[in-house]
């Protein structure tokens, strides 16, 4: 269900397409990219996920991705800005409207599944991309994203076809879900398993990459098909409910990789370069959403709790501001739970935290504070509520 008669936010619109700049542009073809698109060889993309690989099957070898819906620089740097909750909440309403037309429901399903991707919500994000099947350039423009996680910025080729520069970090969303898409997988239902060959390339080296959901944990397998060794790094994904063990690099412990794992990747291994981490169970309870037509929705307020004399920054002004439009009711911030009405909804939005590399280029997202993994929990719980 979704609540009716919402306001109009006077923000990003969706269906406008970004001016032409590198950031935005699906392919800014140099007369060097020119050369190496007409060589590289279309993708294949396989999936243990008969849902996903119907998805990816609408993209030819010849299809041009869409732009992205939103500036690359708000993606990468400003998951949770203002921009990137406006764009959110927008996408969220008109998804929810049963009259959109299909291009508009295409470029909603797009916006909500990368923002859900910069966000680290993996399983909101393919959850979206399942829904792209009717736009093959929606697919296209998608899934480089999502596997193998290429930075919002860089250029997509025709078919997908994707040619890295040199340390470009990978970061995977593993769809953890059953083959027909319709229910959650889990470690130990295994393996699930995304692969790419061809079409990918990091300068001229052709790569390759298998990433697997083990009963163990996470595997990430990479190749170099080339004959020049190069650098690339990676972070591997925590799934919903899980966390990091610890982790190998061609089977030797590494420390927790903060920022990714660089590889320098040689040619010419009988094996793949192999990267692994053992998952824990780190569940995190959340309430169910009410049925529709249920009656919770009289006299509910919520509470966003802030850290001890803690004021809300832009950024939080405006997500409570999304929820007070998507949820139809008043949304304040508080220093704890004294005094909450007998129907008011308390979110504890937990300490912030360091969650920027300054090093990396562009920068990504660090280490997780308990603040962006509590937003990151609730966005999801509002788009489950929300969406049909």
């Amino acid at each position: 269900m979704i609540v009716p008669t919402f306001p109009i936010l006077a923000i990003l619109a969706l269906a406008a397409f970004c001016p032409p700049s590198p950031a935005c542009s699906p392919f800014q073809e140099t007369p060097s990219q020119g050369a190496q698109a007409k060589t590289l060889e279309a993708p294949q993309v396989t999936f243990s996920s008969q849902a996903l690989g119907k998805v990816w099957a609408a993209v030819g070898p010849e299809t041009v991705p869409v732009p992205l819906p939103l500036p690359a620089q708000e993606l990468n740097l400003e998951p949770y800005g203002r921009a990137t909750l406006a764009a959110w909440a927008q996408a969220l309403k008109t998804v929810g409207e049963p009259l959109t037309a299909i291009d508009a429901r295409l470029q909603a399903h797009l916006s909500l599944c990368l923002i859900a991707q910069a966000q680290g919500r993996d399983q909101d994000a393919w959850k979206h991309f399942l829904r792209l099947a009717d736009g093959p350039g929606h697919v296209a423009c998608a899934l480089p994203h999502l596997w193998p996680g290429v930075p919002f910025g860089t250029p997509i080729g025709p078919g997908a076809r994707l040619t890295l520069t040199p340390n470009t970090l990978l970061r995977p969303a593993f769809p953890m879900m059953s083959p027909d898409g319709k229910t959650d997988g889990a470690p130990g239902e295994g393996p699930l398993r995304m692969q790419w060959k061809q079409g990918l390339q990091v300068g001229d080296q052709p790569l390759e990459l298998r990433f697997t959901l083990q009963p163990e944990g996470i595997e990430m397998d990479l190749w170099n098909r080339g004959s020049k060794t190069f650098p690339i790094r990676a972070l591997l994904p925590s799934p919903r409910n899980y966390a990091h063990s610890y982790t190998y690099s061609d089977w030797e412990k590494v420390p927790e990789p903060e920022f990714g794992i660089t590889v320098q990747l040689p040619p010419d291994r009988e094996g793949a370069w192999t990267l692994f981490s053992r998952l824990k169970p780190a569940f995190e309870a959340w309430p169910r959403s009410p049925k529709p037509g249920a009656r919770w929705f009289e006299d509910r307020s919520m509470r966003l709790i802030l850290g001890p004399g803690e004021s809300p920054t832009p950024a939080l002004e405006s997500l409570a501001k999304v929820l007070r439009d998507l949820l139809n009711m008043p949304v304040q911030f508080a220093a704890g739970p004294n005094g909450a009405p007998l129907r008011c909804v308390l979110v504890d939005l937990g300490p912030t935290g360091p969650t920027r590399d300054p090093k990396s280029a562009p920068a990504r997202p660090g280490p997780l504070s308990d603040r962006h993994v509590r937003m990151r929990r609730l966005l999801s719980s509002v788009e489950l509520f929300l969406l049909p």
